[in-house]
């Protein structure tokens, strides 16, 4: 499923960037915290470093190659974007956060992961999260959002190729697609109450391994366990039962 995450990555890029009409915009590169401090990105690069906290209030991504350490959670503003894809590594030691109208992009397609967060990631009411080879130490919670700053289509929402020890739970979204695949999941998967409005668009579960449950209800128009590239079945391993819209998506 190589070629279907970059397509992922790439359209979400692609489409927080114009959201905050950033396309034409120079990139300047923050100048560098002092060891542990709490810092804010309001637009810019973020470069290497150890951070207390880190708080996005802007388009931010981060030099590319950086290491960096945030010693307590991230939280991304309302309105705001983060993206990582760029970094060598991004590793948080307690939560990260996505406020309403938010873009986030928590990973890159490398055949290793960038990202480690220690706690959990929440988002409420953004309006994009990708997710793609992390390791989670807590919970992953999306619930609401999906809607474009421009009033135009809706944007992706992605969680693939990442280790989650404990639930993910996905809601409410109205979105183009929404893909999570071959994720690792110690805990239980919901997703429920999620909305395709672009034609073409999908739902798609595909190539996951669930130690316990996995529920799906309310996803709209159908959901999948086809790869988007090939529309060949890739089923999920589930450890305990598939409840729902995915009662037939498992091995």
């Amino acid at each position: 499923m190589g070629k279907t995450i970059r397509r992922l990555r790439m359209l979400g890029a692609l489409a927080a960037a114009a959201a905050l009409t950033l396309a034409a915009a120079p990139t300047a590169v923050a100048a560098g915290p002092a060891p542990g401090a709490t810092f804010t990105c309001k637009a810019s690069d973020i470069p290497s470093g150890t951070y207390g906290s880190l708080t996005v209030a802007g388009a931010c991504g981060v030099e590319e190659g950086a290491s960096i350490v945030v010693t307590g959670s991230v939280t991304v503003m309302s309105g705001a974007m983060l993206n990582v894809e760029d970094a060598a590594s991004f590793t948080v030691a307690k939560n990260v956060t996505a406020m309403e109208h938010s873009l986030l992009l928590l990973g890159d397609d490398l055949s290793s992961a960038i990202v480690s967060v220690a706690g959990n990631v929440a988002a409420t009411d953004a309006f994009s999260l990708l997710i793609n080879n992390a390791s989670i130490g807590g919970n992953v919670t999306l619930r609401g959002g999906g809607n474009d700053l421009t009033g135009g289509a809706a944007l992706p929402w992605a969680v693939a190729h990442s280790t989650i020890s404990g639930n993910l739970t996905v809601s409410g979204q109205s979105t183009s697609y929404l893909a999570v695949l071959d994720n690792v999941v110690h805990g239980n998967v919901t997703l429920s109450d999620i909305t395709v409005l672009n034609d073409g668009g999908f739902v798609t579960v595909a190539g996951n391994v669930v130690a316990r449950n996995l529920s799906c209800t309310g996803l709209a128009p159908a959901v999948s366990s086809d790869d988007p590239e090939t529309s060949t079945p890739d089923p999920n391993t589930v450890g305990r039962n598939a409840i729902g819209q995915c009662a037939g998506l498992t091995s």
